[in-house]
Order: C-alpha cells, then sequence, then structure tokens
C-alpha cells in the first residue's frame, strides 16, 4: 500500500520562500520504501506492516546567504484485521467408517497471531452422513449407511478479531467414501413335499434379493 505526505504543507519561510527542490534526508525511514515526486510529496509505500517509522529530511530557502534546517515525519500505520489463511481438506474413509479431522491444522494460520476457531455449525453439507464439529477446528464425520461416492462439507473458520471484527472464511471438506464388500443376506427356506416325492426351491430367489436391496 502507499500513501503521500503532502511534508512542505506545514513548512514556511517569512523571506524568500522555500527551495522544494532542495531536499536532504539526514535519516531514512527504517522499515518500509519511499520516494519524492516532482511536488515534493513523500510517497511512503509500506506492505503487511502496521506500527510507527519516521524520516528526517532538512531543506532549504531562497534567500542569500540560504538557510536549511531539519524537520521529521513520524508515520504511523494502524493495524488492520488479516483475513485466516486455511487449506481445503481432502479425506479418505471406507463405507459405515466414521473418520476425524482437524480444520485448523498446520496448513492453517492467522496472518496476526491469533487463535482460529471453526463454527460447529457448517455452511453447507453433509449431503450424505453427518458432522460433528467442535469449536477447536477437530470433526468426525460419519457416512450414511452403506452410502459410498463423495460428499463435500463446507466450515467457516473465524480468527480472534485482532483488531476487531473478526473475519472468517470458507475451508471445505472434501470427502471419499470407499465402497466395501457387503455380506450377503439371506433367508432360510421352508418347503414342504409328500414322502417319495421331489422337490424344487431356489436358494436365491425373489425374498432374498428384496431384502439385499433394502
Amino acid at each position: 500500500m502507499q500513501a503521500m505526505i503532502a511534508v512542505l504543507n506545514n513548512d514556511n519561510d517569512l523571506i524568500g520562500g522555500i527551495d522544494s527542490f532542495c531536499f536532504n534526508n539526514i535519516e531514512s525511514i527504517k522499515w518500509n520504501c519511499y520516494c519524492w515526486n516532482k511536488w515534493s510529496n513523500l510517497i511512503y509505500t509500506f506492505i503487511k506492516f502496521n506500527g510507527t517509522d519516521s524520516l528526517v529530511y532538512s531543506i532549504c530557502d531562497l534567500a542569500s546567504p540560504t538557510y536549511c534546517d531539519t524537520a521529521v515525519v513520524y508515520i504511523k500505520v494502524l493495524p488492520l484485521n488479516d483475513a485466516p489463511v486455511v487449506d481445503n481438506e481432502l479425506i479418505t474413509t471406507n463405507e459405515d467408517t466414521a473418520v476425524t479431522g482437524d480444520l485448523t491444522d498446520a496448513g492453517d494460520f492467522d496472518p496476526d497471531g491469533t487463535t482460529l476457531t471453526a463454527n460447529t455449525m457448517p455452511v453447507d453439507g453433509p449431503n450424505h452422513g453427518t458432522i460433528v464439529i467442535n469449536a477447536n477446528g477437530t470433526y468426525t464425520y460419519t457416512p450414511s449407511a452403506n452410502f459410498n461416492g463423495t460428499d463435500t462439507v463446507v466450515v467457516a473458520i473465524c480468527d480472534s478479531g485482532l483488531p476487531m471484527p473478526a473475519i472468517c472464511v470458507n475451508d471445505t471438506i472434501f470427502i471419499t467414501v470407499n465402497p466395501i464388500n457387503d455380506a450377503p443376506i439371506v433367508d432360510n427356506e421352508i418347503i414342504t413335499t409328500n414322502e417319495d416325492t421331489a422337490v424344487t426351491g431356489d436358494l436365491t430367489d425373489a425374498a432374498t434379493l428384496i431384502k439385499m436391496e433394502q
């Protein structure tokens, strides 16, 4: 970011005026970059900085003999709350198996150094299961019974607000549920026949198939 400071606005000379082209840096700015434009304005450039900075300069008048004086530019950059930095989660589990994770792990941080928290109610999802989210970012996802495929959950991650207000960003959990081989479901067979009479049946009849689909 840049700020333009008209340093001559409060500089004056009672006789002869100020030579606006006679700048000398006595003590340069410590933390960031600066330059002077053609109107003798100070262009102060800073990135991800807040705090105080200063520049000592001298300026001379247009009289003869020439007299010079020094002045100090004090610069105070107020802090702004930076948004949290989060990475999306990629998790895999098997059908009918719960999985746990952490939304505020090593890849997630607040540039301002505050502790991140997770909203316990998801912004969106899940569509094929349930999720329990704790404020510290840990969670447990349980897929629906016999479901396999993909699911997503969107969760808001918030900083502590330094300065206020707090800022929240969305973190997405991408979930892959692998299929597993389910055991067949069979029903016992009850058949009746007469003495010395053969009888036929089907061990994989419709009743069994219907039960497997339920």
